[in-house]
């Protein structure tokens, strides 16, 4: 029995690992753009990300996400992970979204909790920089992309 529950522990782990999500699709050789995640520090337990979750349907590795996984099992204590993918430059759809992110999973309990999520179509520019940004509060809630000149460059994702 304790054999099976590793093998199909390990399966699990090693699947997990082939699951990485990729920005850019496997052999695409065109022009690329930049999208940065931000973040608006709210305490040292607590932080607002702004992130791009999918381009073009692509899953991606988000801010939020990659920080949790650093920080696992680490209390109350938080180490703040930043993303930037290269995606392709050019018309796409990208879902944006604006989350509340915790140290520990206890303190989602005190309230705070935002999160806003939606899609947006942009028409990248090859090697430009882009800025998912927004805004999360118990009466407004909202995510954009800007360029590198703090345009905005995106219909914005709204919650009231």
């Amino acid at each position: 029995m304790k054999k099976l529950v590793t093998l199909l522990f390990a399966v699990l782990l090693l699947g997990g690992c082939a699951a990485t999500p990729k920005p850019v699709p496997e052999g695409y050789k065109g022009p690329l753009a930049r999208v940065f995640d931000t973040r608006e520090t709210v305490s040292r337990t607590r932080v607002y990300f702004f992130e791009l979750e999918k381009a073009d349907g692509r899953q991606i590795k988000t801010s939020s996400w990659e920080t949790g996984e650093y920080n696992y099992g680490q209390g109350f204590n938080m180490v703040v992970r930043l993303n930037a993918r290269y995606i392709p430059a050019g018309k796409s759809v990208l879902t944006l979204s604006g989350v509340t992110h915790v140290a520990a999973d206890i303190l989602a309990f005190t309230g705070g909790m935002y999160s806003v999520s939606g899609d947006v179509a942009v028409d990248l520019e090859e090697g430009k920089h882009y800025y998912v940004k927004g805004r999360l509060s118990k009466e407004y809630s909202a995510v954009w992309l800007e360029d590198g000149e703090g345009n905005v460059v995106s219909e914005k994702i709204e919650k009231k």
